[in-house]
Protein backbone atom coordinates (compact mmCIF):
# COMPACT_ATOMS: atom_id res chain seq x y z
CA UNK A 1 0.00 0.00 0.00
CA UNK A 2 1.31 3.48 -0.99
CA UNK A 3 0.37 6.51 1.33
CA UNK A 4 0.78 9.80 0.38
CA UNK A 5 -0.24 13.53 2.84
CA UNK A 6 -0.73 16.10 0.74
CA UNK A 7 -1.39 19.53 1.81
CA UNK A 8 -3.18 22.22 -0.59
CA UNK A 9 -2.38 25.76 -1.10
CA UNK A 10 -4.82 28.76 -2.38
CA UNK A 11 -3.54 29.31 -5.82
CA UNK A 12 -3.64 33.05 -5.43
CA UNK A 13 -4.59 35.27 -2.36
CA UNK A 14 -8.54 37.21 -3.28
CA UNK A 15 -7.69 39.70 -0.49
CA UNK A 16 -9.42 37.73 1.99
CA UNK A 17 -7.63 36.05 5.42
CA UNK A 18 -7.59 32.37 5.04
CA UNK A 19 -7.74 31.33 8.62
CA UNK A 20 -8.12 27.17 7.81
CA UNK A 21 -5.80 24.63 5.73
CA UNK A 22 -6.83 21.85 3.67
CA UNK A 23 -4.55 18.82 3.96
CA UNK A 24 -5.46 15.43 3.13
CA UNK A 25 -4.19 11.84 2.36
CA UNK A 26 -4.26 9.46 -0.92
CA UNK A 27 -3.37 5.97 -0.57
CA UNK A 28 -3.71 3.14 -2.86
CA UNK A 29 -4.05 -0.48 -2.06
CA UNK A 30 -3.96 -2.96 -5.06
CA UNK A 31 -7.49 -1.40 -7.38
CA UNK A 32 -8.62 0.61 -4.16
CA UNK A 33 -8.50 4.17 -4.21
CA UNK A 34 -8.55 6.14 -0.66
CA UNK A 35 -8.68 10.09 -0.45
CA UNK A 36 -9.61 12.01 2.78
CA UNK A 37 -9.45 15.62 2.17
CA UNK A 38 -9.30 17.80 5.50
CA UNK A 39 -10.56 21.19 5.86
CA UNK A 40 -9.52 22.51 9.18
CA UNK A 41 -9.69 25.62 11.26
CA UNK A 42 -12.10 28.58 11.47
CA UNK A 43 -14.81 26.86 9.06
CA UNK A 44 -17.49 29.84 9.73
CA UNK A 45 -15.94 31.87 6.93
CA UNK A 46 -16.53 28.46 4.37
CA UNK A 47 -19.29 27.49 2.35
CA UNK A 48 -20.71 24.58 3.10
CA UNK A 49 -23.59 23.11 1.21
CA UNK A 50 -26.66 21.45 2.75
CA UNK A 51 -26.58 18.25 2.65
CA UNK A 52 -28.90 16.00 0.51
CA UNK A 53 -29.28 12.76 -0.91
CA UNK A 54 -26.39 11.27 -2.92
CA UNK A 55 -27.10 12.20 -6.55
CA UNK A 56 -24.94 13.01 -9.85
CA UNK A 57 -24.59 16.97 -10.47
CA UNK A 58 -23.13 19.38 -12.67
CA UNK A 59 -21.38 22.17 -11.64
CA UNK A 60 -20.17 20.98 -8.24
CA UNK A 61 -16.96 23.40 -8.60
CA UNK A 62 -19.35 26.69 -8.25
CA UNK A 63 -18.85 26.18 -4.66
CA UNK A 64 -16.88 24.14 -2.10
CA UNK A 65 -15.80 20.81 -3.11
CA UNK A 66 -13.26 18.08 -3.37
CA UNK A 67 -11.65 16.86 -6.96
CA UNK A 68 -9.49 14.25 -8.30
CA UNK A 69 -8.40 14.14 -11.34
CA UNK A 70 -6.79 10.04 -12.67
CA UNK A 71 -4.33 9.90 -15.37
CA UNK A 72 -2.80 6.65 -16.62
CA UNK A 73 0.49 6.68 -17.07
CA UNK A 74 1.47 7.72 -20.90
CA UNK A 75 -2.17 8.42 -21.70
CA UNK A 76 -3.53 11.40 -22.96
CA UNK A 77 -7.20 10.50 -21.36
CA UNK A 78 -7.80 10.83 -18.24
CA UNK A 79 -10.88 11.12 -15.27
CA UNK A 80 -12.26 13.99 -13.20
CA UNK A 81 -13.84 13.33 -9.92
CA UNK A 82 -15.90 16.09 -7.80
CA UNK A 83 -17.47 15.26 -4.58
CA UNK A 84 -19.51 18.08 -2.68
CA UNK A 85 -19.95 18.34 1.06
CA UNK A 86 -23.91 18.03 0.01
CA UNK A 87 -23.03 14.49 -1.18
CA UNK A 88 -23.21 15.68 -5.09
CA UNK A 89 -20.98 14.04 -7.12
CA UNK A 90 -19.65 13.73 -10.75
CA UNK A 91 -16.94 12.06 -13.01
CA UNK A 92 -16.00 13.21 -16.34
CA UNK A 93 -13.67 11.38 -18.52
CA UNK A 94 -12.14 13.53 -21.13
CA UNK A 95 -10.22 12.09 -23.79
CA UNK A 96 -7.16 15.00 -23.74
CA UNK A 97 -6.60 17.99 -21.24
CA UNK A 98 -10.15 19.67 -21.33
CA UNK A 99 -11.22 17.82 -24.47
CA UNK A 100 -13.49 15.78 -25.42
CA UNK A 101 -15.54 15.74 -22.11
CA UNK A 102 -17.93 13.05 -21.07
CA UNK A 103 -20.03 11.66 -18.17
CA UNK A 104 -17.84 8.59 -17.13
CA UNK A 105 -19.51 5.92 -17.02
CA UNK A 106 -19.89 5.50 -13.07
CA UNK A 107 -23.33 4.95 -11.56
CA UNK A 108 -22.79 5.79 -8.11
CA UNK A 109 -19.92 7.57 -6.08
CA UNK A 110 -19.81 7.03 -1.99
CA UNK A 111 -17.92 8.93 0.44
CA UNK A 112 -18.38 10.08 3.93
CA UNK A 113 -18.40 13.63 4.66
CA UNK A 114 -18.31 15.02 8.65
CA UNK A 115 -18.98 18.55 9.42
CA UNK A 116 -17.74 20.12 13.04
CA UNK A 117 -17.33 23.56 13.82
CA UNK A 118 -13.14 23.23 12.91
CA UNK A 119 -12.94 20.16 10.52
CA UNK A 120 -14.62 19.33 7.40
CA UNK A 121 -13.74 15.91 6.09
CA UNK A 122 -14.37 14.04 2.93
CA UNK A 123 -13.50 10.41 2.90
CA UNK A 124 -13.34 8.47 -0.44
CA UNK A 125 -13.02 5.26 -1.60
CA UNK A 126 -13.21 3.93 -5.18
CA UNK A 127 -12.73 0.86 -7.06
CA UNK A 128 -10.32 1.60 -9.67
CA UNK A 129 -11.33 -1.26 -11.83
CA UNK A 130 -14.82 0.34 -12.17
CA UNK A 131 -13.08 2.47 -14.76
CA UNK A 132 -10.33 -0.17 -16.21
CA UNK A 133 -7.71 1.36 -14.46
CA UNK A 134 -7.19 -1.45 -11.81
CA UNK A 135 -3.67 -2.51 -13.14
CA UNK A 136 -2.50 1.18 -14.58
CA UNK A 137 -0.07 3.27 -12.81
CA UNK A 138 -1.94 6.90 -12.51
CA UNK A 139 -0.90 10.18 -12.30
CA UNK A 140 -2.89 12.27 -9.40
CA UNK A 141 -3.51 15.29 -9.51
CA UNK A 142 -5.51 16.71 -6.34
CA UNK A 143 -7.72 19.91 -5.68
CA UNK A 144 -9.92 21.76 -3.77
CA UNK A 145 -13.02 24.95 -4.60
CA UNK A 146 -13.80 26.70 -1.22
CA UNK A 147 -16.32 29.57 -1.17
CA UNK A 148 -15.90 32.25 1.16
CA UNK A 149 -19.65 32.92 2.75
CA UNK A 150 -20.48 36.05 0.64
CA UNK A 151 -17.32 36.20 -1.00
CA UNK A 152 -15.42 34.36 -3.66
CA UNK A 153 -14.30 30.99 -4.38
CA UNK A 154 -10.69 30.50 -3.79
CA UNK A 155 -9.18 27.30 -5.60
CA UNK A 156 -6.95 24.96 -3.98
CA UNK A 157 -3.56 22.42 -5.35
CA UNK A 158 -0.90 20.73 -4.23
CA UNK A 159 1.83 23.63 -5.28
Amino acid sequence: MTIQEFALKPFKSSGETLNFDVTGKASRHGEWLTLTYEVLGELGQVAIPQSASPARQDHLWQTTCFECFLKPVGQAQYWEFNLSPSYGWNVYQFRDYRQGQTLADVSTLSFEVLSMPTVLQTVWRFDLSRLNLQTSTLMVAIATVIQIKGGPLTYWAIT
